[in-house]
């Protein structure tokens, strides 16, 4: 897989784009190659902008977040529209889109094979102008150096589309086969358990069955540990050993594969299903996991048919979303919930209209907070939008850490500051 549709797959994951996250990559990489001034030229609109810093920091891999405003201030309305007409998407939507791609895109273009596109792009330009200029003078030099020009881009352009969706060729003629994601299947049956699974080595499967059997004995351990060599190392492996004891209640069943964990808690009680939640929520929350139960969403899901929105906006502010540390991105662990707080929303009458609003702890400069805030929230609504939540609805306000709710001095407190607040506007 290309580093371009690795990108093209987080962004269909992470925000729920799907089959249309290639569609918008697509569009802003076409943008980019066939400007005549390249990435360079890009920089510059930003630095006219003010926000030449923002740009600057995705091109060393920083990443630092933009706005939708921002962006638009950078781009121009009138560019940004039209790009989002050629993608399918609303404009403010697709404004909300970019400002979590284009980052990473820069990064891929700059850095693709270890130079800027831009400056090979400028270097291609300079080697035709000096070509043509040594051949021919006056109106005939006009016209070759303007074609030799058009062909340069073209030529880069090209080669920006080759080398970032084509993987580097192998010239040794072999091939490597591909890999399978490591799996693990756990079901607790009262003092048993049944394992099965695949892991990469010998060494990994005396691990977890040894784990498994110190914490049920080695006459309650059944089922199968396959070693394949050509599994990928698990990434979740250290963590579930070091956490069986709290993980494995009676009549829970624990699925993982990959980078993707599936619960099922439905035959626990009350507080091991609460447990259960809150290991895999404060240990596995880079993972993508489904199947969790909180408060939160047991709330959403008791909600009648009618419920009156009062009560709807009640239940949501029950729910706990968490973002990746310092970026826009929902953690796997929060999907659960975003599907359960679309669903409650769909519920609400036409015309009715919910601030969601973002709060951050006090950790650095308060204007970078805000401003973290602010994307954060344009980043739910639009998550929540791609689950037809509807457009006129929802109003993104990042609040920064102006309105703490515990003591930002200690961990504990900054984890109860960054929270996400429902507010019925009316």
């Amino acid at each position: 897989m290309s580093s371009l549709d690795r990108l093209i797959e987080d962004a269909a994951s992470r925000l729920n784009l799907g089959y249309r996250a290639r569609s918008v990559v697509t569009v802003l990489t076409v943008y980019i190659a066939t400007r005549e001034d390249g990435l360079a030229g890009l920089g510059d609109q930003f630095e006219r902008a003010g926000v030449g810093a923002l740009f600057h920091s995705w091109c060393r891999g920083d990443e630092q977040p933009i706005v939708a405003s921002q962006l638009e201030r950078a781009i121009g309305r009138e560019d940004l529209a039209r790009l989002a007409r050629r993608a399918g998407f609303p404009p403010g939507i697709f404004a909300v889109i970019v400002a979590e791609l284009l980052p990473p895109l820069v990064d891929l273009l700059t850095t693709t094979n270890g130079a800027p596109v831009a400056l090979r792009a400028r270097r291609l330009d300079a080697h035709a102008a000096g070509a043509a200029g040594q051949a021919v003078r006056g109106v005939a030099v006009r016209s070759i150096l303007a074609c030799l020009i058009g062909v340069s881009l073209i030529l880069a352009t090209s080669w920006l589309y080759l080398v970032t969706r084509a993987p580097p060729q192998d010239t040794s003629a072999t091939r490597v086969a591909p890999v399978a994601d490591a799996r693990l299947s756990l079901v607790v049956d009262g003092d048993h358990v049944r394992v099965d699974g695949r892991l990469p080595r010998a060494a990994d499967q005396r691990r977890v069955w040894n784990a498994l059997v110190q914490r049920y004995g080695e006459d309650n351990v059944r089922g199968q540990l396959q070693v394949d060599g050509g599994t990928r190392p698990p990434r979740w492996q250290d963590r579930l050993i070091a956490h069986l004891p709290a993980l494995l209640a009676p009549g829970l069943r624990l699925d993982l594969e990959g980078e993707h964990i599936r619960v099922d808690s439905r035959a626990l009680t009350v507080q091991d299903r609460l447990g259960v939640t809150r290991v895999l929520r404060d240990h596995f929350g880079a993972f993508d996991v489904r199947g969790l139960w909180t408060p939160g969403i047991a709330a959403l899901h008791a909600l009648p048919p009618d419920a009156t929105p009062d009560a709807v906006v009640v239940a949501l502010n029950q729910t706990v979303v968490k973002f990746q540390p310092e970026a826009t991105a929902l953690t796997g662990d929060s999907l659960d919930t975003l599907h359960a707080t679309a669903a409650a929303l769909r519920q609400l009458p036409a015309g009715t209209r919910v601030e969601v609003g973002v709060h951050t702890d006090s950790h650095g400069d308060a204007a970078a907070r805000r401003a973290l805030s602010q994307q954060r929230a344009e980043s739910l609504v639009l998550a929540l939008h791609l689950l037809d939540v509807p457009m006129g609805m929802l109003d993104a306000m990042g609040h920064g850490a102006d309105d703490p709710i515990a003591d930002n001095r200690s961990e504990a407190g900054r984890a109860q500051n960054r929270r996400v607040v429902y507010r019925l506007l009316r």
